[in-house]
């Protein structure tokens, strides 16, 4: 069965504009989030593997549009499927605390 597209919400979006006062996440950028940026690429093995981890605040990016396109190169701006179970767990663990 095929997923179907997800996306960060309004709210997370909001969240990290806050965050980096509108300004690009990548160090020393001083241009403007134009974009949000999934840290972990989101596919659909890793929308099934990941669910809440995928469109959380912890996988968003807000980034220029310079450096959405040529993420790949930026240090630190992509995180690997390690960290991502390590960020699904925790999310699980509070989740359920609830």
């Amino acid at each position: 069965m095929k997923h179907k597209k997800q996306y960060f919400t309004q709210e997370v979006k909001e969240r990290e504009l806050n965050a980096h006062h509108g300004f690009c996440r990548v160090k020393n950028c001083v241009k403007h989030i134009m974009s949000f940026h999934h840290r972990l690429p989101n596919k659909t093995e890793h929308q099934k593997r990941f669910p809440l981890f995928l469109q959380s605040q912890f996988n968003c990016a807000g980034v220029c549009n310079d450096h959405h396109e040529g993420h790949a190169g930026i240090p630190g701006l992509d995180v690997n499927v390690k960290e991502a179970a390590a960020y699904e767990e925790y999310l699980s663990t509070i989740t359920a605390q609830r």
